[in-house]
């Protein structure tokens, strides 16, 4: 018997159960925030597949830079990494700042936070970085309100 992957059985064309759940996220008291289904999987990372090769010139084993928290999401952008052949990079995202005027405790978490990242991607020299879009619009506007140098986003991350 064939091995199954993510998203059905290795080798297969469709996915054995498509509306059967393959992957649930829950919150801290346990109850669901969010499911995908095989096919749901199968369709999100074929989308992220082709956006990778058509639309940002991925090529085979080029290193993308995942700044993901933990979730559905950072699944969906791993296992279209996986079905564009290139090699995922995942990163745990700096914390942002919550407040307009934030503290210096809070500036220095973004400071290290963004400098461990540089150092990853200095390391790691990617192709190009993935995020959600609430992280990307949340860092925007992280850089706006905190203008220090040390807590700027660098321009080709962006």
């Amino acid at each position: 018997m064939a091995a199954r992957g993510p998203t059905g059985v290795a080798g297969s064309t469709e996915p054995p159960l498509p509306q059967e759940r393959l992957y649930s996220w829950l919150t801290a008291d346990a109850s669901e925030e969010a499911t995908l289904s095989y096919a749901e999987m199968r369709a999100r990372c074929r989308a992220v597949c082709v956006a990778l090769r058509r639309r940002w010139g991925a090529s085979t084993n080029d290193r993308l830079m995942l700044v993901y928290a933990p979730g559905l999401e950072l699944l969906v952008a791993f296992f279209g990494c996986q079905y564009a052949a290139v090699i995922a990079v995942p990163y745990y995202p700096p914390v942002l700042p919550l407040t307009p005027l934030p503290s210096v405790g809070a500036k220095r978490l973004l400071a290290d936070g963004l400098a461990k990242v540089k150092r990853i991607a200095e390391s790691c020299t990617p192709h190009a970085f993935l995020s959600t879009r609430t992280y990307v619009r949340a860092s925007w506007l992280a850089s706006k309100l905190v203008r220090e140098a040390e807590c700027s986003w660098p321009p080709e991350w962006t």
